[in-house]
């Protein structure tokens, strides 16, 4: 069942990246399996997020300068969460499957970005491991981003490159230490698309519920529900930045998984988010309004709606969790 199960995948990978050599989605899928295998789990290795891996391929479809290498290593950053014994076991098993770094992989640099606003998207055009590559995203609004102080590094643009690369494909974690410029480099990006963030800070103790809508009362007296700050960039297409993620329980997070891999969330006064298009295929099918939807308890997200996490990595590299 497991080697179907795995024919099946490699089979869906390639469907979803028909321009991707097919000997590097091998290598990639093989790589993850042995990171999910009952050996790794008893190095103490994290499971590799495996479903991932559909958006990981169709980034490497429309950037061919992007390696298998460079894929993996922003679907699993070990270096930021193992400890020295951890970071070697991997590191012999991307050597087992020829996935060792190259001389000059990595270096990028940006060219040029366009705003489309009738299409609210915004062409990019990059320069990765040599070759050129241009790429449309969603980011355009209709607020008027206003230029910000931003030094900008050659190890800046190249990182500016791979958020724009990753926003491309979903949501994304930045992990850095505190007062690396995190925040900083977000806020260079979103005004690059022109988007408006929604700026959500983290702390230990924060509930679910605060995350999704909180109870709230009227001038009369009326107790409501009231949308979260991610609820309501959800709604409206904006960057929401949730900032210290690595704060908060497991638990916490659980709550918006939904939201980051289906783009559907239940919110707690019984209307339900759910993606675009699903909600545009409803309202075509049923000959329904927004408005008729929307009064029904079915509420549309944007498009453009992206989730950025910040993160610190731990203090010290563990190397049992994830």
């Amino acid at each position: 069942n497991n080697e179907r199960a795995v024919v099946e995948h490699l089979q869906s990978l390639r469907k979803a990246a028909p321009n991707v050599d097919p000997a590097q989605i091998s290598q990639l899928l093989s790589c993850c399996y042995s990171l999910l295998s009952q050996e790794s789990s008893s190095l103490g290795l994290p499971d590799f997020p495996a479903d991932n891996l559909t958006a990981a391929v169709k980034l490497m479809d429309t950037l061919p300068g992007l390696s298998a290498l460079e894929v993996l290593c922003r679907l699993y950053p070990y270096n930021m969460f193992l400890a020295k014994e951890g970071r070697q076991s991997v590191e012999e098993l991307l050597t087992t499957f020829h996935l060792e770094t190259k001389k000059g992989q990595g270096c990028a640099s940006l060219k040029d970005v366009t705003l489309i606003p009738k299409e609210e998207t915004a062409q990019v055009s990059v320069k990765y491991n040599g070759q050129q590559g241009s790429f449309s995203v969603c980011g355009f609004n209709d607020r008027v981003s206003s230029p910000i102080d931003f030094v900008q590094t050659p190890y800046q643009e190249q990182l500016l490159v791979q958020l724009l690369q990753s926003h491309l494909v979903g949501d994304f974690c930045l992990i850095g230490s505190r007062g690396c410029g995190k925040s900083a480099t977000i806020n260079r990006l979103a005004a690059l698309l022109n988007y408006q963030i929604e700026p959500i800070v983290l702390y230990q103790d924060i509930s679910f519920r605060d995350l999704i809508q909180q109870r709230t009362t009227l001038p009369n007296g009326d107790t409501i529900w009231q949308n979260s700050p991610l609820v309501t960039a959800a709604l409206e297409g904006k960057m929401a930045v949730l900032d210290g993620i690595h704060r908060i329980h497991p638990s916490t997070l659980a709550v918006i998984h939904r939201l980051v891999h289906d783009r559907e969330m239940q919110l707690h006064d019984g209307c339900r988010l759910i993606r675009h298009d699903r909600f545009d295929e409803i309202k075509s099918r049923y000959s329904l309004s927004d408005k008729q939807l929307n009064d029904s308890g079915v509420l549309r997200i944007h498009p453009a709606f992206r989730i950025v996490a910040l993160a610190e990595p731990p203090v010290q590299a563990i190397s049992h969790g994830s």
